[in-house]
């Protein structure tokens, strides 16, 4: 993988620097743009930014990285290869070692500020309300073209929602519209849980002329890291400990709390209440009346997360509370069959918790848990079948 070509230039309100990515036979361009009054915080004179959103790649295609017109940092290269590297082979990742071939620069701390990101979920939240060295909040928005940027920020109801909370939080929000995650598709297959944390801090590195530290709001607590290359986020711990180097600094946000403990904190918070986005639907729901649908799984989990610590109604803007009363025994099977057979540890703490504060689940619950391992066992055998005639369809073996 060959990482070339730098250029930043400006038009139409916004500043990009782009790169050629040529791999195998694929070649293309990464951009990333940023609004032009932040153009004088653009890194111009390293690839930091282009390395760490391309390494989980170039492991897991087992093609080494050759930056050409740029030197990477010395820190940050030797902490790729030293500890990131083993780490995804560890994993699983790719069959051979791989090298990264670049000049090599020695540079001191040139930025000085602290940002996050601006998702608006629970993890989130708890990083805006308790870090106190957060002077910028950043989003990603994926766009195709940098041409496109432009009509992005003016109509984009998901950056004018961030671009208010970030005020009324008394920060300074930098929307980033770039084209890498169709990168991880493109060359590699990839899921977007695998390079997440690679792809967000991407995009505060891209400004290190202005920007030091990184406030990732990870989502697993230090007890529940591991290796593990299904989600980044298992090993945001590892992560931090590369991206640690004079020019910037990422820190493990929450890291110390566990998910009910975040939520436990962010909950009399007005903003929060006004403004928390949990759902896996949310960019889809911006004419909606509620922001959450209270029925998807991360819904579930924080709405009876708020019902255990005696929350919920007053979180009425976010949730339909209505119709969680309504389905509230549905959801707490749900709960119940997350934690018993699927072993998630968010769920698993919720029942914890319950059980420590003499909170009654309904228990009735118990037929929805039956009910949902009974459907789960009825799709997996229609799956079955469905391939099976496939296979019989087509003749394949």
């Amino acid at each position: 993988m060959i990482i070339k070509d730098f250029q930043i230039h400006s038009a139409g309100g916004w500043t990009t620097e782009e790169a050629t990515i040529a791999c195998n036979s694929y070649t293309g361009r990464v951009f990333f743009s940023v609004p032009q009054e932040y153009e004088n915080i653009i890194c111009r004179t390293n690839a930091d930014a282009f390395l760490v959103a391309f390494i989980p790649i170039a492991a897991y295609i087992n093609e080494d990285i050759i930056i050409e017109g740029r030197p990477v940092s010395e820190r940050l290269k030797t902490n790729i290869e030293t500890i990131l590297l083993p780490a995804f082979r560890q994993m699983g990742c790719g069959g051979k070692s791989i090298m990264i071939k670049s000049e090599t620069t020695d540079e001191s701390t040139r930025g000085t500020k602290g940002a996050s990101g601006i998702s608006l979920g629970i993890d989130c939240f708890y990083s805006l309300l308790s870090e106190k060295g957060i002077q910028y909040v950043i989003s990603l928005i994926d766009s195709p073209k940098w041409e496109m940027a432009e009509n992005r920020l003016c109509s984009d109801l998901f950056v004018k929602k961030r671009h208010k909370i970030a005020g009324e939080l008394d920060k300074t929000y930098i929307p980033i519209a770039s084209n890498v995650k169709s990168f991880y598709q493109e060359l590699a297959h990839l899921h977007f849980e695998q390079v997440h944390t690679f792809c967000h801090l991407a995009c505060p590195m891209i400004l290190l002329d202005g920007i030091h530290d990184y406030y990732y709001s990870t989502g697993y607590s230090n007890q529940e890291n591991r290796l593990d290359f299904s989600d980044t986020s298992h090993y945001d711990y590892l992560i931090s400990e590369v991206i640690n180097y004079p020019s910037f600094r990422m820190h493990t946000s929450g890291a110390e709390k566990t998910r009910f403990q975040k939520t436990s904190f962010i909950a009399d918070n007005q903003l929060a209440k006004k403004y928390l986005e949990v759902c896996y639907f949310s960019k889809k729901r911006m004419q909606e009346k509620y922001i959450n649908c209270t029925k998807c799984n991360k819904c579930i989990r924080t709405a009876c997360t708020l019902e255990v610590l005696g929350e919920l109604d007053k979180f009425s803007i976010a949730f339909d509370t209505e119709l969680y009363q309504k389905q509230r025994s549905k959801h707490w099977g749900h709960i119940r069959y997350s934690a018993y057979i699927i072993k998630d540890v968010f769920a698993k703490e919720i029942l914890q918790e319950a059980k420590v504060r003499s909170f009654h689940l309904p228990a009735d619950s118990w037929l929805f848990f039956f009910r949902e391992g009974i459907e789960n066992q009825i799709r997996k055998i229609k799956r079955k079948l469905y391939h099976g005639s496939r296979h019989e369809f087509t003749g394949t073996n």
